[in-house]
């Protein structure tokens, strides 16, 4: 199966080329997250970390019904399902890699300016220290 994907036109490899290039910048972007912090995220207004926790609720509901999916056939030994499981198997799996990134997005930089600047005392932490000072935003 995987020989097939490999296989194809100019066409697909550059569709592949283009999501690759998507992928890329997302982790570029998700790195600078991490060395700015949730602020960067709007994680402290209610629509944008409605949108990641529904994404990661909604994910792990589909590796949940992947899993159901894929029950019959090993606990009951219902061999009617058997064609059907590997489609479970992958829909589970692949929902699961897409919950860890969600979860990793609300992790960054942990430092007490996240508080701070929703007070808008500050904007970010000052280098090496994990605290807020009383300076004002820019």
């Amino acid at each position: 199966m995987l020989e097939l994907a490999v296989k194809g036109t100019k066409r697909y490899y550059g569709w592949m080329a283009l999501l690759l290039g998507l992928v890329g910048v997302a982790f570029l972007v998700y790195l600078k997250q991490l060395d700015f912090g949730l602020g960067i995220t709007g994680m402290n207004r209610d629509v944008t970390w409605g949108f990641y926790i529904a994404n990661f609720t909604f994910l792990v509901g589909v590796a949940a019904g992947g899993v159901m999916v894929v029950l019959p056939y090993y606990l009951h030994d219902y061999k009617a399902y058997g064609k059907v499981t590997i489609l479970g198997e992958f829909l589970a799996i692949a929902a699961v890699v897409m919950c860890i990134p969600s979860s990793w997005s609300t992790s960054g930089n942990r430092c007490a300016c996240s508080t701070c600047c929703s007070t808008r005392r500050r904007t970010r932490c000052s280098s090496g220290t994990r605290s807020c000072s009383t300076a004002t935003c820019s």
